[in-house]
């Protein structure tokens, strides 16, 4: 049962960047700005965290321009009371994830860099990034499982 459902998170996570949420015509004009300096990010309201504390959960990177490459960062704490240990973290192959496969302690905390290369971009895109453990859900049984986000508009 364990592999049946890591498999089909696996195959969920290949085609996420094809079904990312193309958002580009969802927004409206009045919305976009015309130069953005620099990524910002907003908190979204969460819920009691159960297992990890991220620092945010969202980057609005903004109007990036075709070819360029952008950085950016998530940190999470371990709020639960057993020490976490990662399976897998993965994104869309425009985004190269750099992170230890270090346990994660009670109260420790964790770093995920990220690298956005827009050179195969061409619209407005909402990119997910899974973090997938080792550790069951003791409610569920299945393994614990977070998602960050970065979103960007293209500049051609």
């Amino acid at each position: 049962m364990r592999l049946t459902v890591f498999c089909a998170l696996i195959c969920t996570l290949l085609l996420a960047c094809n079904t990312a949420k193309k958002t580009a015509d969802a927004v409206p004009s009045s919305a976009k700005s015309e130069k953005v300096v620099a990524a910002s990010t907003t908190e979204k309201p969460q819920p009691e965290p159960r297992f990890i504390k991220w620092d945010k959960t969202h980057v609005n990177l903004g109007t990036v321009k075709k070819g360029d490459k952008r950085e950016l960062s998530y940190e999470f704490t371990n709020v639960y009371n057993e020490t976490l240990e990662i399976e897998i973290i993965s994104a869309c192959h425009c985004t190269e994830l750099k992170h230890t496969n270090k346990p994660i302690p009670p109260g420790g905390s964790y770093r995920i860099d990220a690298i956005f290369d827009s050179k195969e971009k061409d619209v407005a895109e909402t990119i997910y990034i899974d973090v997938i453990f080792k550790n069951e859900d003791p409610r569920s049984g299945y393994p614990i499982v977070e998602q960050v986000t970065y979103y960007f508009e293209i500049d051609k």
